[in-house]
């Protein structure tokens, strides 16, 4: 089977960025916590990042951007993988020194209250400011079948854990769980909560970088 995407990253036109922002303000009360998915096409502009920043002063923002981390300045929690982290630091991730070095310069460029680097079948690395890095690491076999909606997976469970009132590193273990589940089903899988309680019966020790 041949997939052939046509993506079209021009920015909506004003009327319509007023439009979001309208409807953004308009439901912005009644929401815990917000999910930002940014593949760069274009949706994001000046406008509407300054209407999300204003929101993220007080709510939950949960920002998975591939292009424009650093446009997010200011969100709860930055989930970028291994590549997106590279790309932003300008530091490549080749072992715990590196990957220290490029969390915390991750923190002071996007200036998060968190950021979580996924590392694929390597786990993930939790950054807070004035806290030691903490890594987690994947929980059963590191054998994947398909990582697609891993990322996805990730930050739902995060925005999900954080409203519940969870501390980051317990809403990243939650998330590292959720994701090993997703990874073993081929395609864009889901993870029932089911699922979720029976990977919590399997042991992820976290240590500190």
């Amino acid at each position: 089977m041949l997939r052939v995407d046509r993506d079209n990253a021009t920015a909506p036109s004003e009327e319509h960025q007023q439009r979001i922002v309208e409807y953004i303000k308009q439901i912005a009360e009644g929401i815990d916590a917000w999910i930002v998915s940014d593949y760069g096409y274009g949706l994001f502009t000046p406008k509407v990042l300054a209407c999300l920043k204003r929101i993220a002063r007080s709510k939950i923002m949960v920002v998975d951007s591939r292009y424009h981390m650093k446009e997010f300045k200011g969100a709860t929690i930055v989930t970028p993988n291994q590549a997106e982290a590279e790309q932003v630091t300008g530091i490549a991730i080749t072992d715990a020194s590196s990957l220290y070095r490029a969390g915390e310069k991750l923190l002071k460029i996007v200036k998060p209250q968190a950021a979580l680097i996924t590392l694929g079948n390597k786990g993930m690395a939790l950054f807070e400011p004035g806290k030691r890095p903490v890594h987690i690491p994947v929980v059963g076999t590191d054998t994947i079948s398909d990582v697609t909606g891993a990322g996805d997976t990730v930050v739902a469970l995060i925005a999900l854990a954080l409203s519940a009132g969870a501390r980051f590193v317990d809403a990243a273990r939650l998330a590292n769980y959720a994701a090993s589940v997703v990874v073993m089903k081929p395609g864009t899988a889901t993870l029932t909560r089911d699922e979720l309680v029976n990977a919590l019966g399997t042991s992820s020790p976290t240590k500190w970088l």
